[in-house]
């Protein structure tokens, strides 16, 4: 059981190298000092959510260096 654990380990270690390259290489070619960022929200039935979203839309407008920002409610 435990050579098992360890091969599943070591296929999820090398099927995720790539990925992580991945995002290594495409945070490089941001040059230009601009994010885009995403936010899913579980939907906006109660207050908690609408404070969040809020809070979120807040620090969006103080940091100039968003220009893009996504937000998705799942439900």
């Amino acid at each position: 059981m435990k050579k098992i654990a360890i091969i599943v380990l070591i296929i999820m270690a090398i099927v995720m190298l790539p990925l992580v390259a991945g995002a290594q290489e495409e945070k490089a070619a941001s040059s230009d000092g601009t994010f885009t960022i995403g936010w899913s929200n579980a939907g906006m039935g109660d207050s908690w959510r609408q404070f969040l979203q809020s809070n979120f839309l807040a620090e969006v407008a103080a940091n100039p260096e968003i220009t893009k920002y996504y937000i998705t409610h799942v439900l």
